[in-house]
């Protein structure tokens, strides 16, 4: 599938992901599925079945690959004697290697996937690091795992000159398991990171200084004396793929919140929130994965609206058909209104629960959007602030689309990037 044709636009990334502590309902449970997309094109997959050569660059120690865990390959990273503790990427005293085929030096955005298998036990220290958006060898975001008992997981910023910080919420669900694998999920979108274990979310951070990467590509790092952890698995997922209803829906390659977004434009001179099907609406939803079925979970967005004028973004969910649907409505004119709607049919729309008070989206602002949805019950907030919710004891299951998005007045647009959809069943 070509990813540059605007009738099936395809991006980036499957990936895993959880409500924070505000999402109700939702928070703490293992998710069954998460997705991410954020328009961009890096995919990678290494089973450790090769030379290391083959898609890493060592930089420090010796990382092998070797049969461990009941695998016949896998990427093992042990710590040289003697040691230091927690020193930099560049650490002598460290084992540490990165992607470079595919080359990942510029990742900005997306999901890091991988199995991990710490032989070092619960009395003893190992630290175990994933590296990203690397600005020199000192210089890097990086989340931190561990087995052992009394530590936390969370995520760091190495700043040069052996300088770095904590940054973001440690982990409030214990240490890793030894002698067993667990499987990791990392988001990274913008200033937000999130990490989670087997489905689980453990750690988040927020930086609003966030940086991107220029020098080696992502990587992992052994950083603390006598620790032995095993890799397995490395995944950089790739793709969602749209449905193109209406209008022209298109990847823009240079407006996202870091680099692509996609665009829902309305260049008509008609049309005044009509639904989903409306033939002067620019409208796609979410083919693969397939999200039709979607009843309890959260999805997030960001959100950047471009004119000036009346403006109106729908997010659609539970679809029964291109015009039966729930639907968020988001809005950067100050005198208008946010507020769930639940469209009944051609002409028949309902709008459903609070509105809100304040809560129009900035102009020419990248916004983050988090709606969370368990049964009746939904909630959206824009930057963690709750800004409508609704409740309808007849909800329903969708069966036609997947989640999606139109614009629905005219002259109306606006750019979405960075979206997850984390699925509870």
């Amino acid at each position: 599938m070509n990813r540059h044709f605007l009738f099936s636009v395809i991006a980036l990334f499957s990936i895993i992901m959880v409500a924070n502590a505000q999402a109700v309902g939702v928070s703490g449970q293992p998710l069954t599925a998460i997705y991410f997309e954020t328009f961009e094109d890096l995919t990678a997959f290494v089973d450790f079945g090769g030379q290391l050569s083959d898609h890493w660059t060592v930089y420090q120690g010796s990382p092998q690959i070797v049969p461990a865990g009941d695998r016949e390959a896998v990427l093992k990273m042990a710590h040289p004697l003697p040691g230091g503790t927690l020193g930099a990427f560049k650490d002598p005293t460290s084992t540490g290697l990165y992607l470079s085929n595919p080359v990942t030096a510029n990742f900005v955005d997306g999901m890091i996937e991988f199995d991990i298998r710490f032989e070092t036990g619960k009395q003893s220290g190992v630290s175990a690091m994933l590296i990203f958006r690397m600005q020199g060898e000192d210089t890097y975001y990086a989340l931190r795992l561990t087995s052992t008992q009394d530590w936390t997981c969370y995520f760091a910023k190495y700043i040069g000159c052996g300088n770095w910080r904590m940054i973001g919420t440690q982990s409030e669900l214990g240490v890793f398991p030894t002698d067993s694998w667990s499987h990791v999920a990392v988001t990274v979108g913008g200033p937000r990171f999130q990490a989670y274990k087997d489905g689980v979310l453990i750690c988040v951070a927020e930086d609003g200084a966030w940086m991107k990467g220029t020098w080696g590509g992502i990587g992992f790092q052994n950083n603390y004396y006598n620790g032995v952890f095993y890799i397995d698995n490395v995944r950089i997922p790739g793709g969602f793929q749209w449905n193109t209803y209406r209008g022209l829906p298109s990847r823009d390659p240079v407006m996202g919140r870091s680099a692509a977004s996609m665009l829902f434009d309305h260049p008509s001179e008609s049309g005044d929130a009509g639904p989903f099907a409306e033939i002067n609406s620019y409208s796609a939803y979410v083919v693969k994965p397939d999200t039709r079925c979607f009843t309890d979970g959260v999805i997030e967005f960001d959100i950047f609206f471009d004119t000036i004028g009346g403006q109106k973004a729908y997010m659609t969910f539970r679809m029964q058909s291109d015009t039966e649907y729930y639907a968020l409505r988001l809005t950067s004119t100050p005198d208008w209104e946010s507020y769930f709607i639940k469209q009944n049919g051609w002409g028949n729309t309902e709008i459903i629960g609070t509105r809100s008070l304040g809560g129009a989206i900035p102009l020419q602002a990248w916004t983050h959007i988090k709606v969370v949805i368990r049964g009746g019950l939904f909630e959206c907030y824009k930057d963690g602030q709750l800004i409508c919710t609704a409740y309808d004891q007849m909800w329903s299951v969708g069966a036609w689309g997947g989640v999606g998005f139109f614009s629905a007045y005219n002259k109306g647009l606006f750019h979405i990037d960075n979206i997850k959809i984390h699925i509870i069943k």
